[in-house]
């Protein structure tokens, strides 16, 4: 652990956190709840690494023919864009080692989200060195599975650079849905560690056992922070703070400090008549220049193209034709992932069933009534899947229904 500071954020907002000191030694003290301008009365010299919510970061590993990897790190954000609902320029990924299978772990995080954390912190007086997903951070073991269910989420790293976060109260009906499309390769042992007495009711009468060779229940204590902290492997991580948002890049941190004010500066500027002119002039020269470094681009990672009509739908469907089928696992997920969390968004709802074929997820859900019904389904269209009602029950005081989702073509 050597001299660090572990912080992991506690709500939405990012303005509590809990925080763990450590030595060479181990923990210096307990897991400690509190703001950030707390946090930073102890940071003094030590190493900060912000463990990152893992309902904001998406884990994928897709497979690509290339085994040059600048052109890999030039080829993700295209390769991936059909499998996030997001813009992909507001999107912040961060790639690791390429596998022997030729998948690459990628970690997808809002920019928008990454640079709230740093703001945050920073005008604590915080600067972290290292932002890992808490997923990877759960223990690991080639072959096995951690579940941690925490309060009201639960976490699950199913893979050295794989995991997700579920729906608390359909966690078990996820799981199995994914042992069942692991069965393959199922796990050899799942460890199943609940934090505080809600979680280890939900799991009281777990079937878990029934999908593997053996399940180990542990308990851990109401903050699973120094759980986090003992397995958080460097070597076996993915960092999400590189490239502008490094510590090191001077120019980036002394940027954001000064945000505020230049920001204040810029808009009156360009009331000026003059000052319009000036930025007009400005962009039609930057767009030149993304043309020319767009083409450059192009013909670096489709030299037998002969010509570039859209660079960007190009590049996919070459792509696309590369991959064959080898982005299914990442589909199922994403649709696992968009759809839990619409869900649980919703009062009352719980489903009954799950199913996944040919690129589509089919649930049998319990939900209060049709209009939360229908506000569900904008919700998922919202996250660019398309959502098919085949059915709906309407009871006593609740509506059966069979949703068809799938991602939009």
């Amino acid at each position: 652990m050597s001299n660090c500071l572990y912080l992991r954020f506690t709500n939405s907002d990012s303005q509590q956190l809990s925080w763990l000191p450590t030595d060479s030694n181990g923990p210096t003290e307990e897991p400690t709840l509190g703001s950030p301008e707390e946090a930073a009365e102890i940071a003094g010299s030590r190493r900060i690494i912000l463990l990152a919510p893992a309902a904001d970061v998406l884990l994928i590993q897709p497979s690509l023919p290339t085994q040059n990897r600048q052109r890999l790190l030039q080829a993700i954000p295209f390769a991936l864009e059909n499998q996030i609902a997001s813009d992909i320029d507001q999107q912040h990924f961060t790639v690791g080692p390429q596998n022997k299978d030729n998948s690459l772990p990628v970690a997808i995080i809002s920019k928008l989200k990454i640079e709230h954390w740093l703001n945050t912190l920073e005008a604590a007086g915080i600067r972290p060195h290292a932002i890992y997903p808490e997923t990877l951070c759960l223990p690991y073991s080639e072959g096995d599975w951690t579940l941690l269910a925490d309060k009201n989420r639960t976490l699950l790293r199913c893979g050295k650079f794989s995991g997700l976060t579920l729906d608390f109260e359909n966690s078990q009906q996820m799981i199995a849905l994914l042992l069942e499309r692991a069965e393959e390769s199922p796990p050899n042992k799942i460890n199943l560690i609940t934090c505080g007495e809600e979680s280890q009711a939900q799991f009281n009468d777990s079937r878990l056992a029934e999908f593997t060779k053996e399940l180990v229940v542990s308990s851990c204590d109401e903050e699973p922070l120094l759980l986090m902290a003992k397995n958080c492997n460097p070597s076996e991580n993915l960092n999400l703070l590189h490239g502008p948002y490094q510590q090191d890049n001077r120019g980036q941190l002394i940027w954001r400090s000064w945000y505020p004010a230049l920001t204040i500066a810029l808009i009156l500027t360009t009331l000026s008549i003059a000052s319009a002119l000036h930025e007009l002039s400005r962009l039609d020269q930057q767009h030149q220049a993304l043309s020319q470094q767009i083409e450059q681009l192009f013909k670096k990672s489709l030299p037998e193209s002969r010509k570039m009509v859209n660079p960007r739908a190009q590049m996919s469907q070459k792509l696309q034709a590369l991959q064959g089928n080898g982005s299914g696992n990442s589909s199922f997920l994403t649709l696992v992932n968009l759809t839990g969390k619409a869900i649980n968004n919703q009062p009352k709802s719980t489903i009954d069933g799950l199913s996944y074929r040919q690129g589509e997820l089919s649930i049998q859900l319990t939900i209060k009534d049709l209009q939360l019904l229908e506000l569900l389904k904008k919700e998922l269209e919202k996250s660019q899947l398309s959502v098919n009602i085949r059915s709906a029950n309407v009871q006593k005081d609740s509506v059966k229904a069979h949703l068809q989702i799938g991602e939009m073509q």
